[in-house]
C-alpha cells in the first residue's frame, strides 16, 4: 500500500488541528474580574483557572492555589463546569498569609422593583384591610371607612384622626400603629427584592 501526498497532508493538517486544541485548552481560564470578589486591600490581581486548579497572579507573583484552600464545589472542575458554574455565581478570593483561600458564592437574583411593589403594597392592604376590619367590628364604621380610604389618600395625618375617632385611641397611639403598618410594609418589600421571579 502506498500513501498519497493527499493523505499525507491530510492526516498532518489533522495531527495540527488536534494539537492545536489542545494546547488551547491547557490555556488557562482568565476569569472575568465581575466574577470575582476580594477586599479591595487584596489590590490588583487576576484569577486563572487550569486543569491543575486556581492561580491567582499579583503584580509580585503567580502562585497557585492548593486544591486544601478551595471550596469544595469549585475543586477538580472541569473548564467547561466552570464557566457554567460562573454564569449564575461568582468566586471570592482571600488571602491567608502566603497562600490565597478561593470560595464559590451564589450570586441572588432578585425581582427588583416588581417584587418591592408586590409585597409592600400587599403587606399594606392586608394590615389595613385587618385594621379596618378590626374597627368595624369594634362599632366604628365611620373610622373604618376612614382608615381605608385614609390608607392610601389621606395620609397618616387624617388616618390616625378618622381611627382615633372610631376606636378610642389617641390621635398619637393611632399615628404610632400606622407607623408601624408603613414600616411592616417597607421591610417586606425589601425582602420582595430578593424574591426570584
Amino acid at each position: 500500500m502506498s500513501i498519497s501526498s493527499k493523505s499525507i497532508l491530510s492526516i498532518t493538517l489533522l495531527a495540527a488541528t488536534c494539537c492545536g486544541l489542545s494546547a488551547m485548552e491547557s490555556e488557562p481560564l482568565q476569569i472575568c474580574n465581575d466574577k470575582v470578589y476580594a477586599k479591595s486591600d487584596l489590590g490588583e490581581f487576576s484569577l486563572k483557572h487550569d486543569r491543575k486548579g486556581f492561580i491567582v497572579e499579583d503584580k509580585m507573583a503567580s502562585r497557585r492555589v492548593q486544591n486544601c484552600f478551595v471550596d469544595k464545589d469549585l475543586r477538580g472542575k472541569s473548564r467547561e463546569e466552570l464557566t457554567r458554574y460562573l454564569a449564575h455565581n461568582y468566586v471570592a478570593v482571600k488571602q491567608m498569609s502566603d497562600t490565597y483561600k478561593i470560595t464559590g458564592e451564589q450570586r441572588l437574583d432578585g425581582s427588583g422593583p416588581i417584587g418591592f411593589a408586590i409585597c409592600y403594597w400587599g403587606t399594606k392592604v392586608i394590615l389595613y384591610s385587618s385594621a379596618g376590619a378590626a374597627v368595624l367590628a369594634t362599632g366604628g364604621a365611620a373610622g373604618g371607612a376612614l382608615v381605608a380610604a385614609g390608607a392610601v389618600t389621606a395620609g397618616v395625618a387624617g388616618v390616625a384622626a378618622g381611627a382615633s375617632v372610631a376606636t378610642g385611641l389617641t390621635v398619637a397611639e393611632t399615628a404610632a400603629a400606622i407607623a408601624a403598618v408603613e414600616s411592616t410594609a417597607a421591610f417586606v418589600g425589601a425582602w420582595g427584592l430578593l424574591l426570584p421571579f
